[in-house]
């Protein structure tokens, strides 16, 4: 962000062990090469394992895992116009814990898909999201999850055809999903309509 890539925390011995707080960045050069790395505001906590996004001119950083126990803390720091980054504030936990999620934003809202709960191997199986609050902040994160849809594969493409929300919410929405080679699933992209909301197909 700002014009440079921001590193955070992380672990310097291996998955097990070695979480840090430690924060660099480093310039993009208009080459496109990187600048020289340089310190700056370490995390309030030390974690790896988490998942982090840039909005709203503000680096959010979430879940993670210390090496002992996976956390639901979110925070996010100013970025500086150097793309050093300012003081860390707390926000909204998650639901639960998460550990190797992956988040994104849209529509002023940041979304976390994915994860894992805990060491026993428990994933997250639901689309949590939180809408942006003025000055940065995000509200607290609610939670979805659909049921009772179609799936159909062809050519290449995973479609998934409505279905119902665990709010009671019938969709017509209708998706569809590259499958590149590897088994790595692509983001869905939406499609065509049900002509009216439809589930248990």
């Amino acid at each position: 962000a700002n014009g440079a890539i921001q590193v955070t925390g992380g672990t310097t011995t291996g998955a097990g062990g070695g979480a840090t707080t430690g924060t660099v960045y480093a310039p993009i050069l208009p080459s496109g090469a990187l600048g020289a790395f340089q310190s700056t505001t370490v995390l309030t906590s030390a974690r790896y394992g988490h998942a982090s996004v840039t909005a709203n001119g503000r680096l959010y950083v979430l879940g993670g895992w210390n090496g002992a126990a996976t956390s639901a803390a979110t925070q996010s720091a100013p970025v500086n116009g150097n793309g050093s980054l300012g003081s860390w504030t707390t926000h909204a936990n998650l639901p639960y814990p998460l550990h190797d999620l992956g988040v994104i934003t849209a529509a002023s809202t940041i979304h976390v898909l994915g994860g894992e709960r805990d060491v026993a191997g428990t994933f997250n199986n639901r689309d949590l999201a939180a809408p942006f609050l003025s000055g940065g902040d995000i509200a607290s994160f609610g939670s979805r999850r659909v049921e009772g849809h179609g799936l159909a594969a062809y050519r290449g493409r995973l479609y998934t055809v409505g279905g119902e929300r665990d709010s009671g919410e019938q969709l017509v929405t209708v998706t569809v999903t590259p499958l590149p080679g590897g088994g790595w699933v692509d983001a869905p992209a939406a499609t065509t309509a049900l002509p009216s909301a439809r589930t248990g197909l």
